[in-house]
C-alpha cells in the first residue's frame, strides 16, 4: 500500500507539476551538495543551536521508542512477546491521540502570543520528565498514563520547535534549504 501510494504521487508529480526550466546552467555535484549545506554556523548562531537542541530531543525521543518493546517486556514483566508488542501498540496510540490536540492548541496559542521559545523549552523538559516517569512506574497502566502525557509534550514540542524554526530561519532567500537542514537534524538522530 505505501509503495503505491508512493508511485502514484511521484507518477502525478512528473505528469501533472510544470517547473521553470533553470535560468543558469546547471552547477556540479559536488558543488551543489556544498551549497546545499553549508552555511555560517557563527552568523545563524540561534538557528544552529536550534539544529542542535533538535538533534538531541530528536535522539533521545528515538532511542527511547526504539527500546519501548524491550521496556515492556523485560521492566514491567509482560513474557508474552505478542502481548508486549501488542501493549506497545497502544502505547503509541495513547501517545499519537494526545499529540494532535496538544499541538493545535499550543499552535494557537503561539500564534496570537509568540512565546515560541518558552513552548520549546516547557516542553523538552516535559519530554525529559515524562521519559523518567517510564522508570517511576511499574504497572502497565502507569505506562499509559506516561504515553498520554508523552504524547501531550511532544504534540507542544513539535509545534513550538516547527513555529521557532521559521522564525529563526536566516534571511536571504534559502528558505527551503534551511528547513531541509533542520529537517535532517530531526531525522538524523533517528537514524542514528
Amino acid at each position: 500500500l505505501t509503495v503505491a501510494v508512493t508511485i502514484s504521487a511521484m507518477v502525478f508529480t512528473l505528469v501533472r507539476v510544470r517547473e521553470e526550466p533553470p535560468i543558469e546552467s546547471p552547477a556540479r555535484t559536488g558543488h551543489l551538495l556544498r551549497r546545499a549545506f553549508v552555511f555560517d554556523v557563527r552568523a545563524e548562531a540561534s538557528f544552529s543551536w536550534l539544529l542542535s537542541a533538535r538533534a538531541f530531543n530528536m535522539l533521545g525521543i528515538s532511542t527511547m521508542t526504539t527500546f519501548l518493546l524491550y521496556y515492556v517486556h523485560d521492566y514491567l514483566g509482560v513474557h508474552d512477546i505478542g502481548e508486549a508488542n501488542a501493549k506497545v501498540g497502544y502505547l503509541f496510540a495513547v501517545s499519537s491521540l494526545t499529540t494532535l490536540p496538544s499541538a493545535l492548541l499550543v499552535g494557537y496559542v503561539i500564534d496570537r502570543h509568540q512565546r515560541r521559545k518558552l513552548w520549546v523549552y516547557a516542553s523538552s523538559l516535559g519530554l525529559a520528565v515524562v521519559s523518567l516517569g517510564l522508570i517511576a512506574v511499574e504497572n502497565y497502566a502507569g505506562a499509559l498514563l506516561v504515553g498520554v502525557l508523552f504524547g501531550v509534550c511532544y504534540g507542544i514540542y513539535f509545534t513550538s520547535d516547527w513555529a521557532l524554526a521559521l522564525s529563526l530561519l536566516p534571511r536571504g532567500g534559502s528558505d527551503a534549504k534551511f528547513m531541509g537542514i533542520w529537517n535532517i537534524a530531526g531525522t538524523l538522530p533517528q537514524v542514528i
